[in-house]
């Protein structure tokens, strides 16, 4: 508890940068551009959630609409769950490919499942 409050780790975190990124964090701080560290660190963090993490769907949606892998495969890669793997396809106008399209390929698809439920 910090002053009586409850912290979550949604709203407290400690970071540790190296030598190196904290020099040059301090920098743009002394140069005006963020106000303290804190503020650097959440305005990185959003870039890679905005422009990263968008680049991930993006591939796994190219691969997925050339049928190079699967609907499972796509969200693994883009990092969102399978539902929301099939809106994004389903928003972007590509349609879903309902089961394996060869025998291999439903083997291939059934040990991915084995592997995300161990």
């Amino acid at each position: 508890m910090i002053h009586g409050e409850v912290i979550t780790m949604a709203e407290y975190m400690n970071v540790h940068l190296p030598k190196l990124l904290e020099e040059e964090a301090d920098f743009y701080i002394k140069a005006g551009f963020y106000s303290s560290r804190a503020e650097l660190i959440r305005e990185a963090v959003r870039y890679y959630l905005q422009h990263v993490l968008k680049a991930n769907v993006d591939i796994a949606v190219g691969l997925y609409s050339k049928g190079e892998i699967s609907l499972g495969k796509s969200a693994e890669l883009a990092g969102v769950s399978y539902e929301d793997m099939r809106q994004i396809l389903k928003a972007r106008g590509i349609g879903i490919k309902i089961g394996p399209e060869s025998v291999e390929e439903g083997r291939k698809e059934i040990e991915e499942l084995k592997k995300r439920v161990k």
